[in-house]
């Protein structure tokens, strides 16, 4: 009865005011898009609709912005269980994918907004999410020049809450993906989808009874329903009443809209409470007939699937709808940033100091080093080529001849380390000749490391560096994402140690010149730590250095700690967040280094930048 009524509910949409966008090209495979009469997609709007998507400014502390929890990186979610809000406050939901919601008749898990419109105001307001009012972020907005003359151009007005609302929506309906292994197979492509993918087609719209929900273009009914998710095995009522809480109907109590399954690979983990991992979680899940309980969909059954069955139809949903022409967006340049900084920012910022960019059109920048002679040497991962800047030559070419490289640094000697995701490897370059190329650690128990992602190095010699995966998971060997320190010795390097194992995923490292504090990011966790170095791989102490994972780190001569997030953020030795300092597109890594010793170098993406301080590098122990 849950279906009926949801299904009614949709028909009286489908009366509203709504008109083909026929001048807007959709992926193959999926329908013509309709987007409302009164909000038509203009290029100038989707443009300013990007802007706000990608604004911090939108949220109360400025550092969440839509992006923060609906990101490209993560399949237009956000790659955690539960969304994080301003103060690092956390919801009780997973934050459902962006893509193709310009298909959907109901957003929200629970169906509450009847548009995009109506949505795109919805965590703004939220005070765990965005915690701003709508008088606020109008006024907020207002104040900034580019915004307002944005507003003017697109709407005819300043800033509104009804135009920062059309705006968004607008820009959501361009985020879209088809065009999949799954359409072409269907167009007559027989090549399109392997022997795996099409047993496990089969199983999708058969035995599996998968598309009785998962139908249509957008492999979506639109509807609600209650698969037991949330539901104890012995059927005890669910916390989250799901639709129930805005229908207000029995049969809906704990029934979730059903998700697109376009780029499904992308947006784990799953369900509307995050609770299955992986894709082979979930299909394990259907087949024993979820969670039973008074209010289950009658589709809910064991499937009695084989082993090879359920690998068969994972394959088909990772590789037959991920799409080569995914919308992997980059972040907008934001009006107001780069020449508008807080007054707190003049604290390191050199007067008139402002983003400049060095660099561009790179795939994606990571890495920033330098080495005494004031060259800077970053990484261009997908490309896997190490790049130079001088102030003389601008950009060169140090060609990376094994793999992508990510964390960079100089050791005592001059050799530049680097950690190699793609080789699993911390490997060490002769700059003079870069075909030198020394294998140091790509092994720990005997078994492969994960993907080696940041370092630093201390004034022994010794290296500590970050072991995450990010992307494919295939073939972990590391019973987790650890930190590790390869100690130097006279004649080379030791065995390498593990020094931190209760971390959910680290990733940027970075230490004091006096080797006594050693900061290590975790993003998984959304917080970065602060250690006491006790000795050479020692650690001891563990304190909270700031309310945030992070890309980058860096430490200047007053101890301040430097994070990358949406901007910025500069924090003291106690932890005290200074100010931010914003930027025109997300910052990866950074370093502060350079000819004057005082210029922050940032890799941001596409992009490569530079920043002058009053300040200079505090993490390197060989600076001269």
């Amino acid at each position: 009865m849950s279906c009926l009524r949801t299904l009614l509910t949709v028909a009286c949409l489908l009366s509203a005011n709504l008109l083909l966008a026929a001048d807007f090209d959709v992926p193959a495979g999926l329908k013509k898009l309709r987007v409302p009469k009164d909000n038509p997609l203009t290029a100038e709007k989707v443009a300013l609709g990007k802007q706000l998507y990608w604004d911090g400014r939108l949220s109360s502390d400025n550092k969440v912005s839509c992006a923060s929890c609906h990101h490209p990186d993560h399949g237009w979610s956000n790659g955690e269980r539960f969304a994080t809000g301003v103060k690092d406050q956390v919801g009780g939901r997973n934050s459902p994918t962006v893509l193709n919601t310009a298909y959907q008749r109901f957003q929200f898990w629970d169906g509450r907004a009847g548009s995009l419109e109506e949505q795109a105001l919805g965590p703004i307001q939220n005070p765990i999410e965005m915690n701003m009012s709508l008088p606020e972020v109008v006024k907020k907005l207002n104040a900034i020049d580019g915004y307002r003359e944005q507003f003017q151009k697109v709407f005819g007005t300043d800033v509104t809450s009804d135009g920062i609302a059309k705006a968004i929506a607008a820009y959501e309906r361009t985020i879209l993906s088809g065009d999949a292994p799954y359409d072409r197979f269907k167009a007559g492509d027989e090549d399109a989808l392997g022997e795996s993918a099409q047993r496990g087609m089969k199983l999708f719209f058969g035995k599996a009874r998968c598309s009785a929900c998962h139908s249509g273009s957008n492999f979506t009914d639109n509807a609600f329903h209650n698969i037991g998710v949330g539901f104890q095995p012995n059927g005890k009522e669910a916390a989250d009443a799901g639709r129930k809480a805005i229908s207000n109907l029995g049969g809906d109590y704990g029934s979730f809209k059903t998700p697109t399954l376009r780029e499904i690979a992308r947006t784990a983990p799953y369900m509307h409470d995050g609770s299955e991992k992986t894709l082979e979680d979930v299909v394990k899940y259907y087949n024993r007939g979820g969670n039973v309980n008074a209010w289950i969909d009658e589709e809910m059954a064991p499937l009695g699937l084989t082993e090879q069955e359920i690998a068969d139809l994972v394959t088909f949903v990772k590789e037959g709808l991920s799409s080569d022409s995914y919308p992997n967006h980059e972040p907008p340049e934001l009006p107001g940033l780069v020449s508008e900084t807080s007054a707190a920012a003049e604290s390191v910022l050199a007067p008139g100091a402002k983003a400049e960019k060095l660099g561009d059109s790179f795939k994606f920048t990571e890495g920033p080093t330098w080495d005494r002679k004031g060259t800077v040497y970053f990484s261009d991962i997908p490309n896997s080529v190490i790049h130079t800047w001088t102030a003389e030559k601008g950009i060169g070419e140090f060609t990376d001849p094994v793999g992508a490289s990510n964390g960079l640094r100089f050791d005592a000697d001059g050799q530049l380390l680097a950690c190699q995701p793609a080789g699993r490897a911390l490997v060490q370059f002769d700059p003079r000749n870069p075909n030198s190329l020394i294998v140091l650690a790509d092994t720990y128990g005997g078994k492969k490391l994960n993907s080696p992602n940041d370092l630093w190095i201390d004034p022994t010699g010794g290296v500590y560096f970050t072991d995450p995966r990010y992307g494919s998971m295939d073939d972990l060997q590391q019973d987790g994402f650890h930190v590790y320190y390869l100690p130097k010795t006279k004649t080379g390097y030791g065995e390498l140690v593990r020094v931190l194992d209760n971390l959910t995923k680290p990733n940027g490292v970075v230490g004091t010149a006096d080797g006594k504090r050693l900061y290590v990011a975790d993003p998984g966790a959304k917080t970065t730590y602060v250690y006491d170095i006790t000795g050479p791989g020692k650690l001891a102490n563990r304190k909270v250095a700031a309310r945030t994972g992070s890309d980058g780190l860096a430490v200047d001569t007053r101890g301040n700690l430097y994070v990358t997030g949406q901007g910025i953020s500069v924090y003291s030795p106690e932890a005290e967040l200074l100010e931010t300092i914003p930027f025109p597109e997300r910052p990866a890594n950074m370093v502060i280094g350079g000819p004057d010793g005082k210029t922050l170098y940032v890799t941001a993406r596409k992009g490569f930048y530079s920043v002058k301080l009053t300040v200079g590098d505090g993490s390197d122990p060989f600076a001269k």
